[in-house]
């Protein structure tokens, strides 16, 4: 994919023809400026030897004027066809050996262990999939979670590492772009495929820390959660018990987010995570 007039306004920062960056960042935002806000001081704590991408489908200037107040970041503001596609659209811009695809409202757990860790590693960044542990914020209690033990049977349903921990070689990735037709699980699609072409590299450090939400990863509506468990099912190669197994999760998980409010969901949901945490 190469940049074209769907970017819509492309702002550069000054000096954009210096040297490479190591890393580049890509965070996509949707009319959400406070998560983007934290984001972006997050990765403030960075050298510019970072590049920064957002790339901002809103249609208002409400994350705009949040990019403005950070220095050298590449903003491309305008409509996308839904997330994938703005994920490939700041891919088209990176000029890191490695991106590292940071949502919005997550951050790096640690900067200075994430820096030294990278340059620790450069030397494998463009060809290489590095990827580390996470922090999850949950019911205002952070917690650390280890990466999965990645295994020929947990790669065909989808046992990954967190995305926002993954730092994946820009060239690769661009000749692989995600399927902008999906909508839930192209990013799994993809990083099936990665994990199971390209050298890995882990590295015991947490490297991103994010919110796992209540009610804001609420499944929406029935025909929705329908699309979703479809895509899982393709991209996740379930066989029939394995499918009946989802379709009851992601019912439970909709009859749930029906039924209590947000706080109560985010105690179900760490009360999940430390059970899950204690039997492995």
């Amino acid at each position: 994919m190469t940049p074209d007039a769907r970017a819509g306004t492309i702002e550069h920062p000054a000096g954009s023809g210096r040297a490479a960056p190591i890393v580049t960042f890509i965070t996509i935002c949707y009319r959400n400026p406070d998560d983007l806000r934290r984001t972006l001081t997050s990765l403030s704590a960075l050298s510019d030897e970072y590049e920064r991408v957002v790339v901002d489908g809103s249609p208002d200037n409400s994350c705009a004027e949040v990019v403005a107040a950070f220095p050298n970041i590449t903003h491309l503001h305008g409509p996308d066809r839904g997330k994938y596609d703005a994920m490939n659209k700041g891919l088209a811009f990176a000029r890191g050996a490695a991106v590292c695809f940071m949502n919005s409202g997550d951050g790096l757990a640690d900067a200075r262990a994430f820096d030294n860790m990278i340059r620790a590693n450069r030397d494998v960044l463009a060809t290489t999939l590095i990827y580390g542990d996470c922090i999850k914020g949950i019911a205002g209690t952070q917690i650390a979670v280890p990466a999965p033990e990645l295994t020929a049977e947990g790669l065909r349903i989808g046992i990954l590492p967190s995305h926002q921990s993954i730092l994946i070689p820009t060239d690769y990735h661009r000749r692989h772009p995600y399927d902008s037709s999906m909508h839930f699980a192209a990013d799994t699609k993809f990083l099936k495929a990665a994990f199971a072409t390209l050298p890995k590299r882990h590295v015991a450090i947490p490297i991103a820390l994010f919110a796992q939400g209540g009610a804001s990863s609420s499944p929406g509506s029935w025909r929705r959660l329908r699309d979703q468990f479809l895509e899982l099912r393709d991209a996740h190669e379930l066989d029939l018990g394995e499918q009946v197994g989802m379709a009851f999760l992601l019912i439970r998980r909709k009859l749930f987010h029906m039924a209590f409010s947000e706080a109560a969901l985010q105690r179900q949901q760490l009360k999940r995570l430390k059970s899950a945490l204690e039997r492995t």
